[in-house]
């Protein structure tokens, strides 16, 4: 049986940082509505990038809502060598 997971020599860690667009604030749930929304405009684009991180090993992606870049921890990303 051949294996559909593809092996990537170096890994790779893709955050998808400030990608949410704001078209609701000042409301408690603006967040839940605004990130509704921008799964909804890209839809194709998040379903591909998810299917990246099946079908690769050594592939993290980091969605939109995580956190911007510098608050997402580099421990967590990271590989620590011993």
């Amino acid at each position: 049986m051949v294996s559909l997971l593809c092996v990537l020599q170096v890994p790779v860690d893709l955050v998808i940082d400030h990608s949410v667009q704001v078209d609701v604030s000042r409301t408690p749930n603006a967040l839940q509505t605004n990130m509704e929304m921008e799964f909804g405009r890209n839809n194709e684009r998040f379903a591909f990038l998810k299917w990246g991180a099946t079908a690769f090993k050594n592939m993290l992606v980091v969605p939109p809502g995580s956190g911007i870049v510098h608050q997402v921890s580099f421990f967590w990303l990271c590989v620590l060598a011993g």
